[in-house]
């Protein structure tokens, strides 16, 4: 993520594959026949950025406790040029006219389907998206998805047939307009607490 400039005030949406459960008996269960999604689940809005391997790197100290940032500062774990990076979490989120108070990172606790990339009826690769994020010429694809013929759009969406490489998938929204990106963070916000 380095290479692409992430940094302070960049938000991550993360997404998971998931398939429906339903709850029967008092259990929950996989449906039969439910399709398999990719859905958004959570967020981080970064308020900074600890960099392994970095000359004098440090880690804050409550990250000492932490079992998940443990060898974090490991030479064992850095291979030629490649280095890790601790990113935390703003303390509030903060996105120009939100008007609800939100951490700066958490989990969706309520499913809509606006967090739902999977187009309906496809196989999960198969997505959906809102009309603003079709890379149109001068800006930036999603990254692993440059190639435009994974991309089509209607009056009101675009599509794309997601790149299978993994969930660090990254949106330059330097060249997007930014009312319209914020007016969708604010939708998939709505429902976050």
């Amino acid at each position: 993520m380095a290479k692409h400039g992430v940094g302070v005030g960049d938000l991550f949406r993360y997404f998971g594959w998931f398939p429906e459960v339903e709850e029967r008996e008092g259990e929950y269960r996989f449906r039969s026949g439910a399709p398999d999604l990719h859905v958004l689940f959570g967020w981080l809005q970064v308020g900074g950025v600890y960099r392994a391997f970095a000359p004098n790197a440090k880690l804050p100290r409550w990250a000492d406790r932490r079992p998940d940032v443990r060898g974090f500062l490991d030479p064992f774990y850095a291979i030629g040029d490649y280095y890790r990076a601790l990113y935390v979490a703003r303390k509030r989120l903060q996105i120009p006219g939100l008007n609800k108070e939100i951490p700066g990172g958490g989990v969706l606790r309520t499913y809509h389907d606006d967090l739902c990339l999977t187009e309906l009826d496809k196989t999960r690769g198969h997505w959906k998206l809102p009309l603003w994020m079709y890379p149109s010429p001068g800006r930036k694809p999603l990254t692993y998805n440059g190639d435009r013929r994974k991309w089509s759009k209607n009056r009101k969406h675009c599509y794309l047939h997601a790149a299978d490489i993994g969930q660090e998938f990254i949106l330059d929204c330097a060249g997007y307009p930014g009312a319209v990106v914020n007016r969708w963070l604010r939708r998939l916000f709505a429902h976050a607490v």
